[in-house]
């Protein structure tokens, strides 16, 4: 997930926060004649202008949560639905050889000021690493709209193809412990459009250290 690059006080980006109450919304990008990659970061407009550093009475501030990137979600994806290849086939060799897609979306565990796990969420990972054939690999927002349609791209936050309903950012369990094989979960909707990441440092409150996001809503 995005997040910028390193910087001295604060955590690796592998433990980011996410701002509910800051919305990320994008405009079809203007025709200035660019190339499509200088076209798609034209698209970006949001509410980023109006968050201001965190300081230790912002320790217990809601509105958004920290968190610590598990990995991506890949859902089973046939050729038969999971029950089918269940009924022929044992518990490890369908994960082992059944046909995995990833969803764009990433596992997370919330973690609280002090860096206790508690609820798993999914986020749906708008970003992407870039290569290039000279120097280190950056990290973009991926294209939001149709390059030559300026039409809002329908897989933005699609669980699996097929799916009719879209999501950013869902809550799945309590904690870690109610996941695992054989067990299911429901995923509850929390959010429907992307909301700002963040980076988290760790800031001295009262009598000791705690985590917080760096930034938070003016």
């Amino acid at each position: 997930m995005g997040a910028d690059d390193y910087t001295e006080g604060i955590l690796h980006r592998s433990i980011l926060g996410i701002n509910t109450n800051i919305p990320i919304e994008f405009a079809p990008p203007h025709d200035s004649g660019g190339s499509p990659s200088k076209r798609r970061y034209q698209q970006r407009s949001s509410g980023e202008d109006s968050v201001r550093s965190t300081d230790s009475g912002d320790v217990d501030y809601g509105h958004g949560f920290i968190f610590a990137q598990l990995g991506p979600l890949y859902a089973f994806t046939g050729p038969h639905d999971w029950a089918e290849a269940r009924k022929v086939m044992t518990y490890d060799d369908t994960i082992e050889m059944g046909h995995w897609t990833a969803t764009g979306f990433g596992v997370v565990t919330e973690i609280d000021k002090n860096g206790r796990p508690g609820a798993i969420w999914l986020i749906y990972n708008f970003y992407q690493d870039d290569y290039t054939d000279f120097g280190p690999i950056t990290r973009t927002h991926k294209p939001v709209f149709d390059q030559e349609t300026m039409q809002q791209l329908p897989e933005k936050g699609r669980l699996v193809e097929g799916c009719t309903t879209t999501f950013t950012v869902a809550k799945i369990a309590e904690n870690l412990g109610q996941l695992g094989a054989g067990k299911s979960f429901k995923i509850d909707v929390k959010e429907f459009d992307e909301r700002q990441l963040v980076r988290v440092k760790i800031l001295a409150a009262g009598q000791g250290l705690h985590l917080i996001r760096q930034f938070i809503k003016e």
